[in-house]
């Protein structure tokens, strides 16, 4: 590979991470500061059975985001940096 191809995909990793994690932070703080709205919201559109299931299915899901940006963006982009 290139430098040019590495710097790119380093950009790219970099920017991707950037997005998710921003994306990350906005879902904990829409779910942190406005639960009861959101929570009534959701019930609305999807049949949650309790409070306790809307806490558990927000908490796996920030979880599962949170994890697969450190894996698929985030350690690659380090990893580019250190290469280049």
């Amino acid at each position: 590979m290139t430098q040019e191809t590495l710097e790119t995909l380093r950009a790219v990793f970099g920017w991707c991470s950037v997005i998710n994690l921003t994306i990350l932070v906005v879902w904990f703080l829409l779910v942190t500061a406005f639960r009861d709205a959101t929570y009534r919201w959701e019930k609305k559109w999807l049949r949650i059975p309790s409070e306790t299931a809307f806490d558990l299915a927000h908490y796996i899901g920030k979880s599962y985001l949170e994890l697969t940006t450190l894996i698929f963006f985030v350690v690659p982009y380090f990893a580019l940096v250190i290469v280049t």
